[in-house]
């Protein structure tokens, strides 16, 4: 159990990372070749028995008690983990945490570089549609000048007489 190596973990992921939001998760498997030793508390299964007995006079069931119903007490059987070496289990740990991270690291450079072309591309497109809107401009700037002077044309027809509110809505509307 290497549970309290997180701060070594978080210490590595730090130095590696520097920046940004990452889970990890760490669990063995295989690492221990040593199967955990199981073994039967009789003194806790003698006091099951004993208890199922009582509660079957009591509630006067003729049923035989089997070995099934004991085994459901978890108490019976015991299960022994053998030592484990935690130096040796943090050292593949760590050696597997830094190839992770030298993957995932050589993964953030290459997804930068695709996100650096698609973002080239996609200002070369702003800048194409920018110079478009640049020349509609220009030309949308003769056109409202050429119609500005048919109006004022057709107002000063009358002899330079016009009419001051028809002067103020042409006004308005080039506004």
């Amino acid at each position: 159990n290497i549970s309290h190596r997180e701060t070594d973990v978080k210490d590595i992921l730090k130095n590696k990372i520097g920046r940004g939001k990452i889970t990890v998760s760490i669990s063995f498997e295989g690492i221990n070749h040593h199967r955990p030793s199981l073994s039967i508390n009789s003194q806790s299964a003698h006091e099951y028995y004993k208890l199922l007995i009582n509660l079957k006079k009591e509630l006067n069931i003729e049923e035989k008690i089997t070995i099934d119903q004991l085994l459901k007490f978890s108490e019976i059987i015991q299960i022994e983990e053998p030592p484990s070496n935690d130096e040796s289990e943090w050292k593949i740990c760590e050696k597997a945490l830094n190839i992770a991270l030298n993957r995932l690291m050589k993964m953030r450079i290459f997804e930068g570089k695709e996100l650096k072309k698609d973002l080239i591309n996609r200002i070369k497109l702003i800048e194409k549609k920018i110079k478009r809107i640049e020349i509609l401009i220009k030309s949308r700037i003769q056109f409202e000048r050429e119609r500005v002077r048919e109006r004022v044309n057709r107002l000063l027809e009358n002899n330079g007489k016009f009419d001051d509110k028809r002067l103020e809505q042409e006004i308005i509307l080039l506004i």
